[in-house]
C-alpha cells in the first residue's frame, strides 16, 4: 500500500494551502461579509434556498471517467455569486460543497483532504467570478456582465480541479485536465448556456424562473443517456463476450471469471458506485477484439510466433475500435484498449506507462493475469494459487501496480504465501 500512500501525500499540503487562503479571505472581508448578511432581508429566503438546492443537485451527477465526475450543482452556484455579494457568495459556496460532499463522504469514499480541498477551490472560484460581476454591474451588456462571471467560474473550477484529482489519481495534474477538459467543457457549459439567461431572468422576470426547470432536466437526461451505460448495451456486450470465449474450450468462462475478481479487487480498495460498475463491465468484455483474432492463432496448442503474436496484440486496438460504436461505454473504451499496458512502459499496444494507463485498465491486468496463470491451457495446466501469487508478488511496481496486486491477493488469502514463497519460479507471465 506503499504506492497509494505516496500517490496522497501532496493532497494534506494542497487542502491546508486552499482552505486557509479561503479563511483567511473571509477573514480580511469579515466587516463587509457581516454587514451584507445583515441587509440582506428578503434576499435571505433566496440564498436559502439556493443553498439547499445546490446541495441537493450535488447527488445529480455525470461521472467523465475514473474519479471525475460532475454535477448539477453548478449551476446553481453561479446563481449565487451572481445575484450576492462577493463575500457572501464565497461563504455560501463553501457550505454548499461542504456540506454536499460529507452528505456523501461515505459513499464516495471521501478523505477529509478532498472535502476540504473541493469545498476551498470552488468557493473560490466563486469569489472570483462574484468580484468580476461586481466590477461589470455599469457594463450595458449583460451578455458580457453575466457571461463573463460563468466562464470564469467554469474555468476556475476545471483548472483547479486537477489539485483535487491528481493526487488522488496518482496521475499528472496535465493529464488529468487534458483527458477530462473537453468532457467537462460540454457537460457544464451546457449548464452555464442555460444559467447565464436564467441569471438575466431572475434579475428581470423572477415570476419566470420555474419555467426554466425543464432544460436542467433534458440536459442532465441528455448526458446521463450519454455518458453512462444503459442497461440494453451492457446485456448486448456481454453476450458478445460470452460467444467469444465459447470459441476456445479452454478459456471458457475467463471474463466472468476476470469480472468477479475486478470486483473483488475494487472492494479490497473501498471502490463503488459507477466507477466500480463501469470497471467491472469493461472487464467482463475486455477481451472483445478477440472476435477479430483468426481461430488457427486464438486456439493455437502452443507459443505464438512473432507474427502471429502481433496479430494477437491488437486484440486490444480491435476491442477499442468495436466498442465505439457504442456512446454510452464511451468512458469504458480506453479501459478495454489498454488493459494490456503495464507500469513500466513494456505493454502495449501504446507502451503507456503507471498514470498514463486508465486505473480501470490496471486493475483488470491483475485480474486477467491471475485467471490466465491458474487456468489450464493446452500447452500446460494451470499453476497452483499460491504460484500464481508469487509470480504476481514479483511484478508489483513493475509489471502491475503494487497496491491492486495487494488488493486481489488479500482477496483471495494468498499475501501471506506470496511473500513468503522463494522466488525460484520462472513461469513466463500470459500476454
Amino acid at each position: 500500500m506503499l504506492l497509494k500512500l505516496q500517490n496522497k501525500l501532496p493532497q494534506p499540503a494542497i487542502a491546508l494551502i486552499l482552505s486557509t487562503g479561503t479563511l483567511a479571505l473571509i477573514w480580511q472581508l469579515r466587516g463587509a461579509l457581516l454587514s451584507q448578511l445583515a441587509h440582506l432581508g428578503p434576499r435571505s429566503l433566496l440564498l436559502l434556498a439556493l443553498v439547499a438546492s445546490a446541495v441537493a443537485a450535488s447527488s445529480i451527477t455525470i461521472h467523465i471517467s475514473y474519479h471525475t465526475k460532475t454535477s448539477f450543482s453548478g449551476a446553481l452556484l453561479y446563481l449565487i455569486a451572481v445575484w450576492f455579494e462577493p463575500a457572501v457568495a464565497m461563504l455560501a459556496i463553501g457550505l454548499v460543497i461542504l456540506c454536499a460532499l460529507l452528505i456523501h463522504r461515505r459513499a464516495r469514499c471521501l478523505l477529509w483532504v478532498d472535502i476540504l480541498t473541493d469545498a476551498s477551490r470552488q468557493a473560490l472560484a466563486g469569489f472570483a467570478a462574484a468580484a468580476a460581476h461586481d466590477l461589470l454591474l455599469d457594463f450595458p451588456f449583460d451578455l458580457a456582465r453575466l457571461g463573463l462571471p460563468a466562464a470564469i467560474f467554469l474555468l476556475g473550477d476545471l483548472f483547479s480541479m486537477p489539485l483535487l484529482i491528481a493526487p488522488m489519481s496518482g496521475a499528472r495534474p496535465w493529464h488529468v485536465l487534458r483527458l477530462n477538459a473537453a468532457s467537462i467543457l460540454q457537460v457544464d457549459g451546457a449548464q452555464y448556456m442555460v444559467a447565464v439567461p436564467l441569471a438575466a431572468i431572475g434579475l428581470y422576470a423572477p415570476s419566470l424562473l420555474p419555467l426554466l426547470a425543464a432544460p436542467f432536466v433534458i440536459i442532465y437526461r441528455v448526458f446521463l443517456r450519454h455518458y453512462h451505460l444503459q442497461d440494453s448495451t451492457r446485456t448486448l456486450l456481454e453476450n458478445m463476450a460470452d460467444t467469444i470465449d465459447l470459441r476456445d474450450p479452454y478459456t471458457g468462462g475467463h471474463s466472468r471469471r476476470v469480472a468477479e475478481n475486478t470486483a473483488k479487487i475494487l472492494k479490497q480498495l473501498g471502490i463503488e458506485g459507477h466507477d466500480a460498475n463501469l470497471i467491472v463491465t469493461a472487464a467482463r468484455i475486455h477481451d472483445i477484439g478477440k472476435i477479430g483474432v483468426p481461430d488457427a492463432i486464438l486456439n493455437k496448442p502452443g507459443s505464438l510466433t512473432d507474427a502471429e503474436r502481433l496479430v494477437m496484440e491488437q486484440h486490444p486496438v480491435l476491442g477499442a475500435d468495436l466498442l465505439q460504436r457504442y456512446p454510452d461505454f464511451a468512458r469504458g473504451v480506453a479501459i478495454v484498449r489498454h488493459h494490456h499496458e503495464r507500469v513500466d512502459g513494456k505493454g502495449y499496444p501504446d507502451g503507456l506507462r503507471d498514470d498514463e494507463i486508465p486505473f480501470g485498465s490496471k486493475v483488470i491486468a491483475v485480474a486477467d493475469t491471475w485467471d490466465a496463470l491458474t487456468s489450464d491451457r493446452p500447452y500446460r495446466q494451470g499453476l497452483a494459487p499460491e504460484c500464481a501469487a508469487q509470480i504476481l508478488y514479483r511484478g508489483r511496481g513493475v509489471q502491475w501496480r503494487a497496491e491492486i496486486v495487494d488488493a486481489l491477493l488479500e482477496a483471495l488469502d494468498q499475501g501471506a504465501l506470496a511473500s513468503n514463497l522463494p522466488s525460484a519460479l520462472d513461469e513466463p507471465v500470459p500476454a
